[in-house]
């Protein structure tokens, strides 16, 4: 599967952390910001809200399915955001990172 860098498909995405594997969910609750943001640059602001924890900015892919995978932070600590893709779908995602991410 391959997994095309979409910022601009951030629209209607949410927490989907727990479509995860336990050692899936565990990786993206560790991964930091800054090597993705060595990784893939820049990020978009989908939403600055410090009040509510979301301080970091986020990024998004489009998957040959045509669902939206992500990440973003709140409180720090990743999380899997997306729109309707299947849990394997989201695995492959978390594979393709880990193989990105030094």
């Amino acid at each position: 599967m391959n997994f095309k860098l979409d910022n601009g498909a951030s629209n209607w995405t949410g927490n989907i952390s727990g479509i995860l594997s336990a050692e899936d969910y565990n990786y993206i609750r560790t991964l930091s910001f800054p090597a993705v943001e060595r990784t893939f640059g820049q990020g978009c602001e989908v939403c600055h809200d410090p009040d509510k924890g979301y301080e970091d900015p986020e990024w998004y892919w489009r998957a040959d399915s045509g669902a939206v995978v992500g990440v973003g932070w709140r409180w720090g600590m990743g999380r899997l955001r997306g729109t309707d893709p299947t849990p394997e779908v989201a695995a492959e995602f978390v594979a393709f990172l880990r193989k990105k991410i030094q």
